[in-house]
């Protein structure tokens, strides 16, 4: 039952409460503006998800925050987190890839790269090509996949990327377009013909600040839960948007189902920071983003299963002296990596017990991560057996599941682009960004939301002197 509409007057609608959405509703609230959050879950924060588990701190979304973008580091610094701060470990630098079943270190410097024995000489004596391919055209569509085999080889492709982009994307690097997965290599080739010419001189690719990875004492929960208090009573949880109507002169309204109760809110503008999934049902003017967008085709996001895997440390063989070990599709397996938690940062793990995080499915084998939880422990317990030598059941165990969490960009991401840039032009007052947009991680999202803010305030600044 409608129980009316509220007034309008300089007020912001941001829906989806994830981290993007709870940047651009905070910077909006330090303007000054009027705003109102709603986010369909009964939480916020999105894919951030924290949890302590008997003396173990996990996490079942993003573990790693690193400071490639400078929002990144204003974020923390307003909401007053830096003494939070936690270094990821100097073991952390060592990463594994699994190869011929078994995890080796990756080599981490050129010196390492070219005499060590991870790569064949083969792959070695192809990278001393890379300076002298030739560069793509500017305007030339390729996957990640295609790229790198044309500049690295295939064995790179095999050993580096495709291990790395699942652990990214939870994709295969022949599903992204290179321009807008991973635009700093694209830009890279184009301005130097070279990934090496631009690494040894292309000082304006390397991120400013401090560019180590880092958490916070109680985990990355306290980036929303800090944004969250903040914000207060502006936030509305379990509240599902079903439409969206544009009125020429007279503002949006926002139709807002929150259990049995439907209302209607009035906003001089609508920050729209949902992922695909929760976008494509929502009614833009009575026609649904899916259907105007056809989303779960032209932005695909596969399901993935986390399996935070706990237990004393002397059931496991392996030192678990690095960040954790990513798999290549190469070698046939059905997990997609391990991330040595309880090495990677100190503190979460109690003593003499050990904390691995297990990722599972994505676009290689979605249906592994759809499994019950019995029958994914089972997988995740072989694995863990065959590659890091971990024996008997786990004293702690947990499984979240993302039925789609992670947006691949594929080769015509482009048109997709255009498409949304088009539908804010036709519908003044109506900005999107997040993950559908503006990349994933969470510096990415971070960014989109100071980005929205600023837009924001722009537009509502301009329609008020109007």
């Amino acid at each position: 039952m409608d129980t009316g509409t509220k007034s309008s007057k300089g007020k912001v609608v941001v829906i989806g409460g994830g981290i993007t959405g709870l940047t651009a509703a905070w910077r909006l609230r330090e303007a000054g503006r009027e705003v109102t959050l709603l986010e369909a879950d009964a939480r916020t924060g999105g894919v951030i998800r924290t949890e302590e588990i008997d003396g173990f701190l996990a996490e079942l979304g993003p573990n790693t925050l690193q400071e490639t973008r400078e929002e990144t580091a204003q974020l923390i610094e307003a909401l007053g987190l830096g003494g939070q701060r936690v270094a990821a470990t100097t073991s952390a630098r060592n990463r594994f890839i699994l190869r011929d079943g078994r995890p080796r270190p990756l080599p981490f410097s050129p010196f390492s790269l070219f005499l060590g024995g991870f790569f064949s000489p083969r792959a070695r004596l192809r990278l001393l090509a890379e300076p002298f391919i030739r560069r793509a055209p500017p305007d030339s569509r390729e996957t990640v996949a295609e790229f790198v085999e044309r500049r690295l080889g295939r064995e790179i492709l095999d050993y580096a990327v495709n291990p790395f982009v699942a652990g990214t994307f939870a994709a295969r690097p022949g599903d992204l377009s290179l321009r807008h997965a991973f635009p700093r290599l694209h830009r890279m080739e184009q301005e130097h013909g070279s990934l090496i010419r631009a690494g040894v001189f292309g000082r304006r690719y390397r991120p400013k600040g401090p560019r180590g990875i880092f958490s916070f004492a109680d985990g990355l929960r306290v980036i929303p839960d800090a944004l969250t208090q903040r914000l207060g009573d502006a936030i509305r949880t379990g509240a599902q948007v079903t439409g969206l109507d544009s009125r020429p002169g007279d503002g949006w309204r926002v139709r807002v189902k929150t259990g049995n109760r439907s209302d209607t809110l009035a906003a001089d503008a609508v920050i729209l920071t949902v992922p695909p999934r929760a976008l494509q049902p929502i009614e833009l003017d009575g026609k649904s983003f899916e259907t105007r967008l056809s989303l779960e085709k032209r932005l695909p996001a596969p399901p993935l299963a986390v399996v935070f895997f706990a237990c004393r440390r002397d059931q496991v063989r392996h030192p678990l002296n690095g960040f954790g070990m990513l798999v290549p599709e190469r070698e046939k397996r059905k997990i997609l990596g391990v991330l040595f938690s309880s090495s990677l940062f100190p503190g979460r793990a109690p003593k003499h017990h050990v904390s691995l995080t297990v990722f599972v499915g994505g676009s290689r084998q979605p249906d592994l991560a759809r499994l019950p939880e019995v029958e994914l422990e089972n997988v995740v317990r072989k694995e863990l057996f065959e590659l890091l030598g971990v024996e008997g059941p786990p004293c702690t165990l947990r499984h979240a599941f993302w039925p789609s969490v992670i947006p691949h960009y594929p080769l015509d991401h482009d048109t997709l682009l255009g498409e949304f840039d088009q539908i804010e032009t036709d519908h003044p007052g109506l900005l999107i960004g997040g993950t559908v947009r503006q990349g994933v991680s969470l510096g990415d999202c971070i960014g989109s939301g100071f980005a929205l803010a600023n837009r924001t305030e722009k537009l509502v600044t301009e329609t008020a002197q109007t």
